[in-house]
C-alpha cells in the first residue's frame, strides 16, 4: 500500500508567543497532497515531518479535485479520504486525486 504523498509550497512562521495563544501552533504550512494508490479505510498515517514540522496539530482542506477532500482526525493521526462527504472504499486507488491543504503546527 502506498501512503499520500505532501509537496510543500511554503511555510509562514505565526509569531513565537505563548502556545496558549496559539492554539493551532506557530507555523503554517501549504501544501498538495496526493492520494494513495490503495486507500485504507480510516485513513492515511500523516505525520509533522511530511509537511516540515516538529508537530501537527490540524490540517485544512482548501480544494480537491472534483468532489474530493480531506479530513485531518487528529486523535489517530490519518488523512481521510472522502468524495461528496462520503469516505473513500477502501483499497481504493486514489493517486490521480490531489488536494491543496493547509497544516497547522509546530
Amino acid at each position: 500500500m502506498a501512503d499520500q504523498t505532501v509537496t510543500t509550497k511554503g511555510k509562514h512562521d505565526l509569531g513565537s508567543s505563548s502556545p496558549q495563544s496559539k492554539p493551532l501552533g506557530s507555523k503554517m504550512v501549504f501544501a498538495s497532497v496526493v492520494g494513495p494508490t490503495s486507500y485504507a479505510t480510516g485513513g492515511m498515517a500523516i505525520t509533522a515531518a511530511e509537511f516540515g514540522l516538529t508537530s501537527l496539530l490540524g490540517v485544512v482542506c482548501l480544494s480537491g479535485t472534483g468532489l474530493y477532500s480531506v479530513q485531518y482526525d487528529v486523535t489517530n493521526g490519518k488523512l481521510g479520504w472522502f468524495v461528496a462527504a462520503v469516505e473513500v472504499s477502501n483499497s481504493a486507488d486514489i493517486d490521480a486525486i490531489t488536494c491543496q491543504v493547509i497544516a497547522f503546527g509546530n
